[in-house]
């Protein structure tokens, strides 16, 4: 029998990592305005904080995330009585579907809070100590780290950012239609 094997569509790939931080903020904390050549993950674990940016300008709330587009000029300000909490992940991805969402926050449920956690757990387990300062420019490597921790990254930020894509701009089944035999199938 001849096999023929089929290649893979791959619309959100993310070629490499910029940075993985969790930042406890001070309620005073605010950044100055900057930007940089890569996609600017920014979630909110705990109490609020204000974005100021050039696609959307307004406060972000606990299990929110907005992400800025590369380029995107944007600050960060606390915001209100309780010192924010923020995860801050830097990572270069050429995919169009991310345009939404630095325009509007969205917020995670908590699937989609454990895949972000699993990111950082793994990013924690290649990356050296410290998380926590603001405007790192290289985040060194541990001499060991556990096999393919990379490619895991990797994998589960494009499974994350397809997962975001479809729950919140096609809807929780994707492109298929409820119902269809297609899905049924599956």
């Amino acid at each position: 029998m001849d096999f023929k094997l089929q290649g893979f569509s791959l619309p959100m790939t993310v070629t490499g990592i910029a940075n993985i931080h969790y930042f406890e903020f001070t309620k005073e904390y605010h950044t100055t305005e900057n930007f940089h050549n890569f996609c600017e993950l920014l979630f909110v674990d705990n109490g609020q904080i204000e974005v100021k940016s050039e696609n959307y300008q307004g406060v972000l709330s606990v299990n929110q995330l907005i992400i800025h587009q590369p380029n995107e000029k944007h600050s960060l300000k606390g915001f209100g009585d309780t010192a924010p909490n923020i995860i801050i992940i830097g990572f270069e991805c050429n995919c169009a579907e991310l345009i939404e969402f630095s325009k509007t926050p969205i917020t995670l449920s908590t699937e989609h809070k454990r895949i972000l956690s699993k990111i950082m757990q793994e990013g924690m387990s290649i990356y050296e100590p410290p998380y926590d300062i603001p405007n790192t420019t290289f985040m060194k490597k541990r001499k060991e780290y556990p096999f393919g921790a990379d490619q895991m990254i990797k994998n589960t930020l494009e499974a994350f950012l397809i997962m975001l894509v479809r729950d919140f701009k096609y809807g929780k089944t994707g492109s298929y239609k409820s119902g269809s035999d297609t899905e049924n199938n599956i």
